[in-house]
């Protein structure tokens, strides 16, 4: 269970992200729509707004798939989880805690390359070859960051999931 602290530490953390998602899909659009607007209609394409947009559609969707983790909306096959456990609320809290544990593992694996990649990225800065003032080694190290989000959004889910699984197991036997 966690501590009204901690609930408030997440609940900001949580408005951040989602913020920093929203914010970045507006501005990427915006981008978008005005190198469209720039290179079809004006006939002026804007050297560099591309590689720009780009950065942004990198940064903020790596932002997003934190806000993904948390909230519990990622995409995942769930034919076998509707077909077979729609009608057993433990079964599907129990399903859902073993697709959390599954993916933190499978992330714990990956972690090492996510620490290597973001290593890498400090120690060699890369930059853009149209907007060459964009060190392109921040895109990395944004990605490495979020990725250790979404690895604590996963102990997060986990540690939810397993507490309500503990609380319906002891509901059963109270019932029994």
């Amino acid at each position: 269970m966690k501590t009204d602290m901690a609930k408030r530490l997440l609940g900001k953390l949580h408005s951040v992200e989602f913020t920093l998602a929203a914010v970045g899909l507006v501005l990427t659009n915006i981008l978008m729509f005005i190198q469209v607007l720039n290179r079809y209609w004006l006939r002026l394409p804007m050297v560099g707004l591309g590689d720009l947009t780009l950065y942004f559609f990198i940064i903020f969707m790596s932002i997003g798939a934190a806000v993904a983790t948390w909230s519990e909306t990622h995409v995942a096959v769930d034919a076998f989880r509707d077909r077979f456990l729609s009608k057993r609320p433990l079964g599907l809290e129990v399903h859902h805690l073993a697709m959390t544990v599954l993916a933190a593992i499978t992330f714990l694996f990956l972690l090492p390359h996510v620490v290597s990649f973001m290593a890498n990225a400090a120690a060699f800065p890369r930059w853009a070859t149209l907007v060459t003032w964009f060190n392109l080694s921040w895109l990395q190290l944004v990605w490495g960051i979020c990725m250790f989000l979404v690895l604590g959004h996963l102990i997060e889910v986990a540690v939810k999931h397993a507490s309500e699984v503990r609380r319906m197991r002891k509901a059963s036997r109270e019932e029994s």
